[in-house]
């Protein structure tokens, strides 16, 4: 009977799970509609193929008659053309209707899977993504708009974006604050490289190591993964403290300069032996490596508490002499 309920409510939890899902694709979906609402299709993108054929292959049966009425019955040209004109000016009337509608339909497509992906777009990027002039993108996204394929969309100052509503404007003003923060990072760096040479073999060793440690499999053990997540995030501070403290650079070079190459060795090691047969000796060496790693993650927290110790007694130095200050000149304030 236990198995039979075990199983009753791992169902329940199946089913839970699956509609819990759906739900959360549905909301999913309404959210991305009301941040990049547009047309799923445009009309015309069925009829214009059809068209170009038809119209195609009518001029050719047209042109095919006018050929044979000439050749072989000795009709004049002029007489022929004259009768096959208003069939001619059809074929071709379809023919560049049902093109200009199937490249509208092309672009159109184009356009939506990259919104798919993010409700705005720069329209230098999306000329380029579809192989069109920046001119001609422009004026495609304002027939686009005008016709009502994108409702809420609009152009940003100086045509440099285009966003499909104000929800995206909203993704567009954070995404360029991420990307003038990475720009003024970079900036910083190199004005670091040129002023402080040892920073960039401090920061590119960094690099090396946090990447190393993103590389390395989630081993399933706690203990392991939470020392290599915490390690990570110390290098990543560490980091940023010497990027706005180069004058700590040196200090902690030498530190480093040890640390990271026994970091990246270990977990370069461990790897190895996770491929290997796995005997007692080889379970033991990793086993080490772990206890290893756990002191190191300690090392670097402990590393990244002494960069801000002078920070410490600076601030408890203000605070004695402020609290002395307070008791000699408002000591009615000290009694109570």
């Amino acid at each position: 009977m236990a198995n039979v309920s075990e199983i009753i409510q791992i169902s329940k939890q199946t089913v839970s799970g699956y509609f819990e899902t759906v739900k959360k694709k549905k909301e999913l979906q309404k959210r991305k509609k009301e941040i990049a609402p547009m047309a799923s299709r445009i009309p015309g993108s069925t009829l214009g193929p059809i068209a170009l054929i038809f119209g195609s292959t009518l001029l050719a049966v047209i042109l095919a008659l006018i050929f044979v009425n000439v050749l072989f019955y000795d009709n004049s040209l002029g007489l022929a053309l004259g009768i096959g004109i208003v069939p001619i000016a059809l074929s071709l009337f379809l023919i560049i209707w049902g093109y200009r509608k199937n490249t509208q339909a092309k672009f159109y497509e184009e356009y939506r899977i990259f919104f798919d992906k993010k409700p705005f777009a720069k329209i230098t990027t999306l000329a380029k993504r579809t192989g069109a002039s920046v001119s001609a993108t422009t004026k495609r996204l304002r027939y686009f708009k005008e016709a009502g394929y994108y409702p809420k969309a609009f152009f940003t100052e100086n045509d440099h974006y285009f966003v499909l509503s104000k929800g995206a404007e909203q993704m567009l003003g954070e995404e360029l604050e991420k990307q003038e923060e990475v720009r003024k990072r970079q900036e910083q760096e190199e004005t670091l490289k040129n002023d402080y040479p040892v920073f960039s073999e401090v920061s590119e060793n960094i690099d090396q190591s946090i990447a190393l440690i993103k590389n390395t499999p989630k081993t399933g053990k706690k203990k392991m993964d939470k020392d290599l997540e915490e390690i990570e995030e110390s290098l990543d501070h560490i980091k940023n403290y010497l990027r706005k403290n180069p004058e700590q650079i040196r200090t902690a070079r030498s530190f480093l300069n040890y640390f990271l190459p026994t970091t990246d060795r270990l977990l370069k090691t461990y790897s190895e032996l996770e491929n290997e047969v796995q005997t007692p000796n080889v379970k033991e060496a990793r086993k080490d490596i772990e206890t290893v790693l756990s002191s190191l993650n300690a090392a670097y927290k402990h590393m990244y508490d002494d960069f801000y110790t002078q920070t410490a007694l600076d601030v408890y130095s203000d605070v004695t002499v402020l609290e002395t200050m307070i008791k000699q000149n408002f000591p009615e304030e000290d009694k109570l």
